[in-house]
């Protein structure tokens, strides 16, 4: 098995809108308060190769993760059915899909020409990334483990404590890196102000890097779930419990023996509100 890793700071400028609260009413960022990031897994056996993605930032429409995957088959060769993107949906970075409220919008001419300038650089750093990544492939070794962080959510819908506390992990150690790809069920959403912030997760970002781990962070099945308090002294909370809990679980791991690497893709069609006009999204009519 080879495994190559690569990184990519995507903040935006200052300035731009945050998606994720109603509350914002459409006003700019106002600072930066951690770096937003894109980070690619490349895994290879046997002839057989898969792309996962990873991006700080609120969701993306499937149109542009099309056009990433697309670009990305054609600079490295990997099939598009074989590239997967996620985002880990933290509500303190720019508007890439519309809220679920029109009051942020519409954008200024100023407005949609900053934010046109971040998105293509954002797509064209997931592409270098995932470039990036291909190049260093190297000899691995994977390990799986389990922890958990209790006492960190609540589910905002169920009131009988309807949440799962589990953070399983993939330990993938290299030559040049220690990478855990973790999961975790809750909402990034402890920041409420007008700062650019990655959430609970840029805080993990940053207490497992100082331990020697990159750390490539997908969130769970986190519909309902919050964390049971807002605020960035809860946000740091949150990513010294994970890490803790991070650092005592990789001692007892087992190590996974890969036999090749196999795909499998499945289209889920759920019903979906409308998107609003592509005035209103800052978009070019």
């Amino acid at each position: 098995m080879k495994i190559g890793y690569a990184k990519r700071d995507v903040t935006p400028p200052i300035g731009l809108r945050l998606g994720g609260y109603a509350h914002r009413l459409g006003r700019p960022s106002k600072s930066i308060h951690d770096p937003l990031m894109v980070s690619v897994i490349h895994m290879e056996s046997r002839g057989e190769a898969v792309l996962l993605i990873h991006c700080d930032v609120l969701g993306v429409y499937r149109d542009f993760a099309d056009s990433v995957k697309r670009i990305i088959q054609e600079k490295v060769g990997i099939s598009s059915t074989r590239i997967f993107l996620t985002t880990t949906h933290t509500h303190s970075g720019p508007e890439t899909i519309t809220p679920m409220w029109p009051n942020t919008f519409p954008y200024t001419s100023q407005e949609k020409r900053v934010f046109k300038q971040w998105e293509g650089f954002f797509m064209g750093s997931i592409v270098e990334a995932a470039a990036e990544a291909c190049e260093n492939s190297i000899p691995a070794s994977i390990r799986l483990g389990m922890t958990q962080v209790l006492g960190l959510t609540y589910n905002r819908t169920y009131k009988n404590d309807v949440v799962d506390e589990r953070m399983p992990f993939m330990l993938i150690r290299n030559r040049d890196s220690n990478i855990v790809l973790t999961n975790y069920c809750c909402h990034p959403v402890c920041n409420t102000d007008l700062g650019v912030s990655a959430d609970y997760p840029g805080e993990l970002y940053a207490r497992m890097l100082r331990n020697g781990f990159e750390v490539f962070f997908t969130t769970g099945s986190a519909g309902d779930i919050d964390p049971v308090e807002k605020g960035r002294g809860f946000m740091s909370k949150m990513g010294l419990s994970m890490e803790h809990a991070l650092m005592d679980a990789v001692r007892n791991t087992v190590e996974l023996v890969p036999d090749g690497i196999s795909v499998q893709n499945r289209i889920v069609r759920l019903k979906l509100r409308d998107r609003l006009p592509s005035k209103w999204r800052g978009e070019d009519s």
